[in-house]
């Protein structure tokens, strides 16, 4: 992923890089104006959602008009700054590092369930099973295991 600006535009070229069906365990949805700088855009945290869903919500913003957190109407386009931020409150920039991470952490997801896949695998084909396989499986599994998904909260999923 290169480096980008973190406004609308940079942030739809970002995702529309990447495969629309993958899941970040940590992502965004529901655009809405940032309570920090009004004509600013942000977008609400939120756990086990698609690439392609993220994409469809950020162009949804595309010239939508956005009540600010006490008032007036901020026309939002491909200029606009982005934001991951709940409702109301301030939050982060939604730039190339941050979006990087969700896309990553959405790679190391994958691993791990493959990773896990192998080892039921291996454990299910008793008798026929290389103890030098099981042992290579288990140590990656383990080595993984403190990656493991994460809600918002914290807690594993």
């Amino acid at each position: 992923m290169s480096v980008w600006e973190p406004t609308l535009k940079g942030l739809i070229a970002a995702l529309e890089a990447e495969d629309p069906t993958k899941v970040c365990p940590i992502g965004f949805h529901h655009p809405h104006s940032y309570r920090g700088y009004y004509q600013d855009l942000a977008f609400e945290p939120c756990a086990n959602v698609t690439v392609g869903s993220m994409l469809r919500d950020a162009k949804s913003a595309i010239g939508q008009k956005m009540e600010g957190w006490k008032g007036g109407l901020y026309e939002m386009d491909l200029s606009s700054n982005v934001w991951l931020a709940p409702v109301g409150e301030c939050g982060e920039t939604l730039g190339p590092t941050l979006v990087r991470l969700m896309l990553e952490r959405a790679n190391l997801t994958e691993l791990i369930s493959a990773a896990h896949d192998v080892v039921e695998m291996n454990n299910r084909e008793e008798g026929s099973s290389d103890p030098e396989i099981s042992d290579k499986t288990n140590r990656l599994g383990a080595a993984l295991a403190p990656f493991a998904v994460t809600t918002l909260a914290g807690r594993p999923t």
